[in-house]
């Protein structure tokens, strides 16, 4: 049990791919648009530079990059990082897929890890 608790971040390290200079169009439920980065995607989700003061657990669409023939994916914001020192000065978000057809998430990660 002790072994497979050690291989679990490798595994879930494996599913994230690091994305740089991908841009995308965050809308909160009120509608406002933000323009953010993707930094990572994963079959879960996304991470996510945004300049916005967007609460944890606040639903969000996740307009895909342009050119891309993904469609829009709702999120749930799960967690925020705040600039400090050492970190980018914008707060990234981590945005879990909230879309329950497996499909979507599953071709969000794909189509986004080979543009990486």
């Amino acid at each position: 049990m002790h072994a497979e608790r050690e291989l679990l971040p490798d595994r879930r390290s494996a599913l994230r791919q690091p994305i740089q200079a991908i841009s995308v169009i965050v809308r909160d439920d009120t509608n406002a648009q933000y323009q953010g980065e993707l930094l990572e995607v994963s079959r879960s989700g996304v991470r996510c530079a945004l300049a916005a003061d967007l609460p944890i657990g606040a639903q969000v669409v996740i307009e895909p990059p342009d050119g891309s023939e993904l469609r829009p994916a709702r999120g749930i914001i799960i967690r925020r990082i705040d600039a400090s020192p050492g970190r980018p000065a914008t707060p990234v978000y981590g945005i879990r897929f909230a879309d329950e057809a497996e499909v979507r998430r599953h071709t969000w990660w794909l189509t986004l890890r080979k543009a990486a």
